[in-house]
C-alpha cells in the first residue's frame, strides 16, 4: 500500500507535534502504525461481531481463515479492513459467519508471513505498518501561524 497525507492549515500548536513525529521516523529507516484515514476509522470504526481470532493463515495467501465471530451473520463488509500482526489487508467480499462462528476473509494483497493459530484479527481501527517513501518526505510550508506538510508513505514490509 502506499498514501499520501497532506495537513493544511495547521496552527502553532499543532505543526510542532506533526514535525516532531516526522523527526523521530529518521527517514526511511523509521516505521509508523497507519490506517486508511479516507475510511474514518477514529470517528466511526468498523463494528465488530465477536473476539475474532485466526484459525489458519500462512504466507502468500489471500484467505485468512478465522474462529471466534458471533454465529450466522455478516462480519465484514466489502472494502473494510482487516489487521493481521503488522499487515494491513483490505477485505475483497462480504464476510458471513457460521452456525459456529467460523468465517474465511478474501484479502488483498496476499499475506507476507505466517500466523499461528489464535492470532487477533484486528477490525475496529486495522493499521499497518509503514514507512516514508524516501528521505525528502515532510518538508514543511510555513507561514505565520499557518503551515502545511505534505508525506508520502508506504508499506514497510520488513522491520
Amino acid at each position: 500500500w502506499a498514501m499520501d497525507l497532506s495537513f493544511t492549515k495547521l496552527i502553532d500548536e499543532t505543526r510542532p507535534r506533526l514535525e516532531v513525529l516526522i523527526a523521530q521516523l529518521d527517514g526511511e529507516s523509521g516505521r509508523i502504525m497507519v490506517w486508511d484515514f479516507a475510511a474514518k476509522l477514529v470517528s466511526s470504526p468498523q463494528p465488530v461481531y465477536g473476539a475474532p481470532i485466526v484459525t489458519l493463515a500462512t504466507s502468500l495467501s489471500s484467505n485468512i481463515m478465522t474462529r471466534g465471530w458471533q454465529s450466522n451473520q455478516r462480519v465484514l463488509k466489502l472494502g473494510g479492513w482487516v489487521q493481521i500482526g503488522d499487515e494491513l489487508k483490505r477485505v475483497l467480499a462480504d464476510v458471513y459467519s457460521d452456525i459456529s462462528g467460523q468465517a474465511v476473509i478474501p484479502i488483498s494483497p496476499m499475506l507476507r508471513n505466517d500466523y499461528a493459530n489464535g492470532t487477533p484479527l484486528i477490525v475496529s481501527r486495522p493499521c499497518g505498518k509503514f514507512k516514508l517513501k524516501d528521505n525528502s518526505q515532510g518538508a514543511s510550508h510555513r507561514k505565520p501561524s499557518k503551515g502545511s506538510i505534505s508525506l508520502s508513505l508506504v508499506e514497510a514490509f520488513y522491520p
